[in-house]
């Protein structure tokens, strides 16, 4: 690259301190050197007592906006951690139970990385139990102390009449009383009669055809435990209704300052889970949940970012290598960049306080930009040597010439990055503040610490055993011999590929940016398949269990809404003033029951008898009187005593005995069975949210009295469309709705519109700059081709790819702008520093060359990531800087080799034919002394001791 320290009226205010600090570096390099490295260290120091990390993607969101402090409101009441899931599938729903028993048991003991072990839901909450009576409604109150009273002779200790005859003979008076008379056609009021009468009927004749089997006669008696919460009628484990597939819920406990949040809970959690395949190797287990799939798309970041940095260092190195034809100078542009990383953290620091998970990115960043400055220094520098000028004034010149190209450049990418400042994005505008801070100190290190780096590593180097870099002879002459035809071929090439970039769309699903194949994906999926839970929910809060009640019965009349789960229906129905006296009264009753296992003789006493003849009596008394009555219920009963009296009849006295006995006694067990279950459901207390177990109350009722309500989808919300739908469904019947869906909805138009936003506002921002730079509207224009015509070209690529955007590659536009600009900011320059037809310089093709391919190696490094979403980061960007590249070094300069020819400069440079900056004030050489110059594309004896730069 050519540029003059004598351009007439221009970068004047840039020449003069770049010129200043320049001498300074080379009058005390080891100052300047042992000063950048002691800012450095103190930044590093600085950023390891104070830089704080934020973890979760939430820390992303600016906390100001509307959808997030909905967000933080519920989080503030409920906790922001979601559950991890493992299931557990099989096709015996007993298999499925014990493994998940024998799983959660090993959980609850581990206190250090787990809480809140949701497996089962049971008899653990005995305060529920104890109070089960409040559940039922007056009625049915009414119904037990009814049958009590029809029970009271028997509860006042006189056992003796507690036979079938008794209660046959009940039956049928009941039965009687209750007939009107009138005709065949029962009342209403019988039924319960005639149902009563079958229950007792089908009873004693199953027992008489086979004594094991004992069906219970007083389940209609008992109306207890119909309408109490079905997690506390049974032990019910967590099942889809097919019984395939179980479900554990449990928390992580989760460390603070930890990028991956829940990082230490969940590898314990699969370490169990490796253990329990081994114990049930029939059974499949997945574990799966929010904190999972975002674990394990921080572990797989993390792991393709160590294997993308390695190749990433080595790729740079090489090409830095093979571009500067040496070792000692690359070495120096890697040194610069650390020194500038450094810096860059202790700003960061200072200016933000924490790095979140995408401002961590800034490093990649830098290496990718930062190293540029440096390429374009040091190609200069050595262009100059090998024109004849001396270190000191060469390293003078290269600041005073390239110098303000690159302060402009930087400018202009760290203005870039700082529009990132306006957008509503937190986690954009922060990595924008900060990368666009950590550009500037690039190029504030490369004017301080290359001066210093070269005048120690060069000093006793002669100028023809530095290194000739790269200068692309064969594709500037095709340039500057047939301009015309370059720009008309690489303008319709730009335009036909462009159009394919109305193909490309922006991707929202999140499950798109992971692997293939990755467990906790593939779980969430089968879930959704095979049962009717999601990850995703949204939650709205109510204010009461009313309230909750309300909202609960206006989300299932969503098209979009599969289910609501909330705790608020599980409470009783009854107002506990309305049962308290019923309750107290049947609690009255039952309080001097006799034992549990007491048999019928021995609560009768010598009283008890079995008479068989009266007990077939009175069953043929009742089969009479049911025969009257045409229903299904009495029929069914006849038919059963009518085969019950068939087998009696065929037993003898002794058997018959021996069978109303058995019958008898397991009648009695199971009556008191029944008493008891009453007895123990009575307490009168009222029932409290604080009686519910405390993993299900935890989940559902905040301390602050806030119900939850969990709106669980009916289809698969992942993509936008849908996602979009369910949204504005549930946000019709709560506008505060919130929860996963609904943040990752508004954090994704966010980033979209964010990085839209920060595009538009860098090129305006960057095209004031370049016209208070070049102080014109054409050549501020032209500076702009790289990015506009660049992203056009990238664009139309991915479009013929079939690669779309998404949240983990949008950061290309910012970057692709940076990049372009910089590259077309120096290839102006370098065109407004010639004189006649422009001819790029050795120094700029070489320079962008170079900071092209380190870039793309960079950043294509990142395309061995399993993880989708940083694969399709590293091709975005590969075809993004390849187009820059392309160009900056075809389609701009035969544009500005054609303005050159109608044009004509005049300017104290002179330029041998084959680019290179000669210095008309030193004195014009013969074609002799030029030919003798070291030639660009001239071999290099790497044998001889005169040419060492391959290990200097």
């Amino acid at each position: 690259m050519s540029h003059s320290s004598f351009e007439p009226g221009r970068h004047t205010s840039a020449k003069l301190p770049l010129r200043s600090i320049t001498e300074w570096a080379i009058r005390h390099p080891v100052w300047a050197l042992l000063i950048a490295i002691a800012f450095g260290a103190g930044g590093v120091a600085y950023s390891g007592m104070s830089l704080g990390f934020k973890t979760k993607r939430a820390d992303l969101i600016d906390p100001s906006a509307e959808y997030h402090r909905r967000w933080l409101n519920y989080t503030d009441s409920f906790g922001d951690q979601s559950d991890m899931v493992v299931v557990v599938e099989g096709e015996n729903p007993d298999d499925i139970k014990q493994v998940i028993d024998d799983l959660g048991w090993h959980l609850e003991q581990d206190t250090e990385h787990f809480s809140q072990v949701l497996y089962r839901t049971d008899a653990k909450a005995p305060a529920l139990r104890a109070k089960g009576l409040q559940f039922l409604n007056t009625d049915e109150l009414h119904q037990i102390d009814r049958w009590l009273d029809e029970l009271s002779r028997v509860l006042k200790g006189q056992w003796g009449l507690f036979n079938i005859s008794s209660i046959f003979l009940g039956l049928r008076h009941q039965v009687e009383r209750a007939d009107p008379g009138t005709s065949n056609e029962p009342s209403p009021a019988m039924e319960p009669l005639f149902y009563q009468a079958q229950l007792f009927a089908n009873s004693l004749d199953r027992f008489a055809a086979k004594k094991s089997v004992f069906v219970s006669p007083w389940q209609s008696m008992s109306a207890i435990g119909a309408d109490l919460p079905e997690s506390d009628r049974q032990e019910l484990h967590l099942m889809n209704a097919a019984g395939t597939m179980g479900f554990l819920k449990v928390r992580a406990v989760v460390e603070e300052n930890d990028f991956a949040g829940a990082s230490a809970s969940i590898q314990r959690l699969r370490e169990v889970l490796e253990t329990l395949r081994g114990s049930y190797p029939d059974a499949k287990i997945g574990l799966t949940g929010i904190p999972v799939l975002e674990f394990d798309e921080m572990q797989q970041s993390q792991q393709a970012m160590l294997w993308a940095s390695g190749i990433s260092f080595g790729g740079v190195a090489i090409f830095l290598i093979i571009g500067f034809r040496g070792v000692r100078h690359p070495l120096m542009a890697l040194a610069m960049l650390l020194v500038a990383m450094a810096w860059s953290l202790g700003a960061a620091t200072g200016i933000i306080g924490h790095l979140n998970i995408l401002s961590v990115s800034f490093f990649a960043i830098l290496i990718g930009l930062g190293i540029d400055f440096a390429i374009h220094y040091l190609a200069r520098y050595l262009e100059l040597r090998h024109a004849g000028e001396e270190l000191q004034s060469a390293l003078v010149d290269t600041a005073t010439s390239v110098g303000p190209g690159i302060v402009t450049a930087g400018i202009t990418t760290a203005l870039a990055f700082y529009c990132a400042a306006f957008t509503d994005f937190l986690g954009v505008a922060e990595l924008g503040i900060i990368a666009g801070t950590g550009i500037l100190l690039c190029v504030v290190a490369a004017f301080i610490m290359l001066p210093a780096l070269v005048t120690l590593g060069d000093q006793h180097t002669e100028p023809r055993q530095l290194p000739i870099p790269f200068q692309g002879r064969a594709l500037k002459r095709l340039i500057s011999r047939h301009p015309v035809l370059v720009v008309a071929v690489t303008l319709a090439m730009t335009g036909y590929v462009g159009v394919y970039g109305l193909n490309v769309k922006y991707d929202y699903n999140l499950l798109n940016l992971q692997a293939e194949n990755l467990e906790s994906v593939e779980v969430q999926s089968r879930v959704f398949e095979q049962s009717d839970g999601s990850l995703l929910f949204a939650v709205s809060v109510a204010d009461s269990p009313e309230q909750a009640l309300e909202l609960k019965e206006k989300f299932l009349k969503l098209d979009g809404v599969k289910r609501v789960v909330e705790l608020a229906s599980q409470l009783p129905k009854t107002a506990s003033e309305d049962t308290s006296l019923l309750v107290q009264a049947i609690n009255v009753r039952l309080a001097n029951l006799p034992p549990r296992n007491s048999s019928i003789a021995q609560l009768a006493g010598k009283t008890y008898e079995v008479e068989p003849d009266k007990v077939g009596l009175r069953v043929e008394e009742l089969w009479e009187q049911l025969q009257k009555f045409p229903t299904p219920l009495s029929q069914a009963a006849t038919n059963s005593l009518d085969k019950f009296l068939n087998r009696f009849d065929e037993l003898t006295a002794e058997e018959q005995v021996k069978l109303i006995a058995a019958y008898e006694d397991r009648m009695t067990a199971d009556l008191l069975s029944q008493l008891y279950e009453i007895r123990d459901a009575s307490d009168v207390q009222p029932v409290t949210i604080d009686d519910f177990p405390e993993t299900v109350r935890s989940r559902m009722v905040s301390d602050k009295g806030k119900w939850l309500l969990q709106i669980y989808p009916a289809y698969e919300i992942w993509d936008h469309e849908p996602l979009e739908r369910f949204v504005q469904e549930v946000r019709e019947v709560d506008p505060n709705v919130t929860g996963t869906p609904l943040q990752n909805y508004e954090a994704a138009q966010q980033i979209a519109t964010s990085y839209e936003r920060v595009a538009i506002y860098a090129l305006i921002t960057v095209f004031i700059v370049l016209l208070i730079d070049f102080h014109s509207i054409k050549d501020g224009l032209l500076a702009l081709l790289p990015p506009l015509a660049g992203g056009a070209l990238m664009m139309g690529v991915l479009g013929l790819l079939g690669v779309d955007l998404n949240p983990a590659n949008l950061i290309v536009l910012p970057l692709v702008i940076g990049i372009g600009v910089d590259d077309g900011v120096h290839v102006v320059h370098d065109f407004r520093q010639q004189t006649a037809n422009y001819r790029m310089s050795a120094s700029t093709t070489n320079a962008i060359v170079l900071t092209s391919l380190t870039s793309m190696i960079g950043f294509g490094s990142m395309m061995v990531a399993s993880h989708r979403g940083l694969y399709s980061l590293g091709l975005v960007l590969v075809v993004g800087v390849g187009a820059c590249l392309f160009v900056s070094l075809v389609m701009l300069p035969a544009l500005l080799t054609l303005f050159s020819r109608e044009t004509p400069k005049s300017h104290p440079w002179r330029f041998t034919d084959e680019g290179r900056a000669m210095p008309r004030d030193r004195g014009a050489r013969s074609r002799e002394q030029e030919e003798a110059l070291p030639q660009p594309d001239s071999p290099i004896d790497f044998t001889t001791t005169d040419n060492p730069n391959l290990l200097s």
